[in-house]
């Protein structure tokens, strides 16, 4: 595929970044909580005591799903225990990398 000079230069014009004190992300992140957030404030709300239990009770969920042939489930438990697994990348060519800096007079 041959590229025009008119599809070069659309692209090599998205590549440029923001000026200074202009935002890609003008609205901001969005508001709201994250899953994270909320499940967390959740926790705190159950009694102390009440919290270890949850956790037993909701890891032997997970390990019940494990046992019943759930493969995310079993996914998930090894993750935890055993860390990811990481897939070794293999090259079979040599790769040239070019970095283009352009000053925008900061």
């Amino acid at each position: 595929m041959v590229d025009t000079e008119k599809q070069r230069n659309i692209r090599e014009d998205n590549l440029i970044p923001y000026k200074p004190g202009e935002s890609g992300n003008p609205g901001g992140r969005p508001k709201g909580k994250s899953l994270t957030a909320v499940l967390r404030e959740l926790l705190d709300e159950i009694p102390r005591g009440d919290t270890a239990k949850l956790k037993e009770r909701i890891v032997k969920a997970l390990l019940d799903k494990a046992l019943k042939g759930d493969t995310k489930a079993l996914d998930l438990i090894f993750e935890r225990a055993d860390g990811k697994i990481t897939l070794p990348v293999e090259l079979t060519e040599r790769v040239k990398v070019i970095v283009k800096r352009k000053d925008y007079g900061n």
